[in-house]
């Protein structure tokens, strides 16, 4: 499948607890920072839970950057590689298909 990858991992309790907190970041990312047009915020709203969660995941308390700050990144970037292939460059309708190697 193009763009797919499929986790077999199940989130901690605290880790789920992490995202359910954390959900603002997902708001604050589409709303102040990408500025995402408001027909695009239901969908980026749920590519944004999937980075809070694989945030979730992959945060190590022992490198000494808070929660937040991390998932931010995480969130911010998770939106921007699956819009990108979405994007219409220059307005002349020249589209792309983003596809990741997934190996």
């Amino acid at each position: 499948m193009e763009g797919v990858l499929f986790i077999n991992t199940v989130l901690t309790i605290s880790q789920q607890e992490m995202v359910l907190k954390n959900q603002g970041i997902v708001v604050h990312c589409i709303d102040k920072v990408l500025k995402l047009d408001p027909s695009l915020y239901e969908e980026a709203f749920s590519v944004g839970i999937v980075g809070l969660c694989k945030a979730a995941l992959n945060f190590n308390v022992d490198k000494g950057v808070s929660f937040s700050s991390f998932a931010f990144k995480v969130v911010k970037n998770e939106i921007l590689f699956y819009n990108i292939g979405k994007i219409d460059f220059f307005k002349n309708k020249c589209e792309f298909k983003f596809c990741r190697n997934l190996r």
